[in-house]
């Protein structure tokens, strides 16, 4: 894995952690640069924008199964399940989002329908 990526899979990371903590507060990008103990510049230098990184790690947390092998109704509730299983992390990101919405019906009309 090359830095670049290392470096990229750490602000994700960081992003999860930080959306999966029991907290009330809105979510930033100091918040998430602070815990991947990086500059605002290298974040900047992955992601254009805090909903393209929100974006990417949403993507990165779904299920790994290919949802169009099973039906309509069994793939909405195995993603069901997923937000049930992750109900910190997607709360937060309900919460301290407002596009969420969009990232949201955009991702799952492209990936999983």
């Amino acid at each position: 894995m090359s830095k670049y990526e290392t470096t990229h899979k750490k602000i994700i990371d960081a992003a999860i952690t930080s959306f999966n903590q029991k907290t009330e507060k809105e979510i930033t990008v100091t918040d998430i640069i602070k815990l991947a103990q990086i500059h605002h510049s290298t974040f900047y230098r992955h992601f254009n924008s805090f909903d393209d990184l929100i974006r990417e790690m949403f993507e990165s947390t779904m299920p790994d199964e290919n949802l169009e092998q099973y039906s309509f109704s069994d793939s909405i509730n195995i993603l069901v399940k997923f937000v049930e299983d992750n109900f910190v992390f997607f709360r937060n990101l309900l919460k301290n989002r407002g596009k969420f919405d969009i990232i949201f019906r955009y991702f799952f009309s492209k990936k999983y329908f």
